[in-house]
């Protein structure tokens, strides 16, 4: 990686730092990361079963009334399921 990718990286991973200090949490689904509100999120994660997966857990969210706010990542992010 060059320099400037190695600080882009850091300045990603501080800014998840400040996400998580903020209660967030975040799921991916293809193209999109969705920003979930963190307690209800654990709550749900807590109640699942290990081969329960994180789209599960957005379906409650959503079924719910949380839908999530979308993460504009500027078409650098996909998920192994949005290849």
């Amino acid at each position: 990686m060059t320099t400037e990718q190695k600080a882009a990286l850091a300045s990603l991973e501080r800014a998840f730092a400040k996400c998580a200090e903020a209660r967030l949490r975040f799921c991916a689904m293809d193209t999109e990361l969705i920003a979930y509100e963190g307690v209800e999120f654990d709550r749900l994660r807590r109640g699942m079963l290990a081969k329960d997966s994180a789209y599960e857990i957005q379906r409650q969210m959503d079924a719910d009334g949380n839908n999530g706010e979308n993460v504009n990542t500027h078409g650098c992010f996909v998920d192994s399921g949005g290849w």
